[in-house]
């Protein structure tokens, strides 16, 4: 899901490479891989979920997406079941906007209507003047779409209820014009989430901390922060006949300083994954939506190239914001880790979308690939799940379903998988 016109050549990336500070949560890697192994622990041996909507086998295909500005260059992965239509690949800012970093825009729909969206990694600056800027200086905030060295200029959300607008506007009316009788649903912190990215975040806090020293000994009246949390939230519409039921999880981090003329941001949205199902059926639906969306991999040479891209990035901008996009850069990569890790403690309380989430998150194990170390995310709804050694992968819980008999598939051999202790 993309927000503004940023996907359409978007308009304006981070200060110098600061576009890139608070968009890294590991290439999709966090809530993309939002929830590997997050609970699995606590998941009873042998328990097995109500499976979802799909009532027979689940042949998960491999797909390969292109970077089509690369010479149409192998740029990333993704399982979706098979008859799913798979859409997208490897996503560019437009050239004003030449410190956002290429990431991905992919968007998995099935027959039926349901749906996976895997959006690009967002950085924009905002500048809030102060009211003696304006009064005295004449000062104006930056209108969106703006360029400002690099970066987008996009008003950041001062608070749930201007993220919950942002998100209906920017995200939702956008992406579905023709949709209808939207309700969009409170955006909620998802605490367990926001609590690990902010424990990534502490380098930065202490260099934020440092800096804020040094400007109370020289008496410069600057004051430096850093902040990010994990939100999400829900929108129910009408489209094509049907009710929808869209949930939104993104991790958002903001670098700035406060100053006599107003306060500077720069602010990005990295990772943004959402899920469709028709009203009432998301959380049957949400282990398979996820597996899809968890599975995503860049391949090695589209990695490689974005890897020469960022040095180059480097060298050009100005060290000063280069490392500083860096350390944050680095500690969003780590929400992937984070998230992987898992983190077992449990507010008491939640709202219904927080426990959307997190039961989810709770509806896919991490399976061993046989013949490699490799492992994959799938569904835990099911009791028998094979690979036919292609990438492949295939979920039922038929036990006297046997795959290498049935004459639609076994053309190769399928292999039992376990999921991983």
């Amino acid at each position: 899901m993309q927000c503004l016109e940023i996907g359409r050549r978007c308009r304006r990336p981070m200060r110098h490479a600061v576009c890139r500070v608070g968009m890294r949560l590991g290439v999709i890697g966090a809530i993309l891989v939002l929830g590997q192994a997050m609970w699995a622990g606590d998941l009873q041996a042998g328990a097995k979920a109500e499976a979802g909507a799909e009532a027979g086998p689940v042949v998960m295909k491999l797909h390969t997406l292109k970077d089509k500005g690369m010479g149409d260059m192998d740029s990333h992965t993704i399982l979706a079941p098979k008859g799913w239509k798979v859409e997208g690949g490897a996503w560019w800012p437009a050239a004003e906007y030449f410190n956002i970093l290429p990431s991905q825009q992919i968007t998995v729909t099935a027959p039926d209507g349901r749906m996976v969206v895997i959006g690009p990694s967002l950085g924009a600056t905002d500048f809030r003047p102060s009211q003696m800027a304006v009064m005295q200086l004449g000062a104006r905030r930056a209108a969106e779409g703006s360029a400002d060295n690099g970066n987008p200029v996009i008003h950041m959300p001062n608070n749930l209820e201007e993220w919950k607008s942002f998100l209906l506007e920017k995200a939702f009316k956008k992406n579905f014009p023709t949709a209808t009788d939207f309700k969009m649903e409170q955006v909620v912190v998802i605490p367990e989430l926001t609590a690990m990215l902010k424990k990534q975040m502490e380098p930065v806090l202490r260099q934020q901390e440092m800096a804020n020293q040094q400007s109370r000994m020289m008496g410069t009246g600057i004051h430096s922060f850093a902040d990010g949390a994990v939100l999400s939230g829900t929108c129910f519409y009408e489209a094509d006949g049907k009710n929808w039921e869209h949930l939104i999880v993104f991790g958002t981090t903001q670098l700035g300083m406060d100053t006599e003329v107003g306060r500077q941001l720069w602010w990005g949205i990295e990772p943004s994954v959402s899920y469709r199902a028709e009203a009432g059926q998301l959380e049957a639906n949400m282990p398979l939506l996820m597996a899809i969306a968890n599975s995503v991999r860049m391949t090695p040479k589209w990695q490689a190239m974005k890897a020469d891209h960022i040095a180059k990035m480097n060298r050009i901008a100005a060290k000063g914001a280069a490392d500083r996009s860096r350390i944050i850069a680095n500690s969003n990569r780590e929400i992937s880790k984070m998230i992987n890790d898992g983190w077992r403690d449990r507010q008491a309380s939640m709202d219904r979308t927080q426990k959307q989430v997190i039961n989810a998150i709770r509806g896919v194990d991490d399976y061993a690939v046989p013949g490699s170390s490799d492992v994959v995310q799938l569904p835990n709804t099911y009791n028998h799940v094979y690979s036919n050694g292609s990438g492949d992968y295939l979920m039922t819980n038929d036990s006297l379903y046997n795959p290498n008999t049935d004459k639609a598939i076994n053309n190769r051999t399928w292999t039992t998988m376990e999921p991983t202790k």
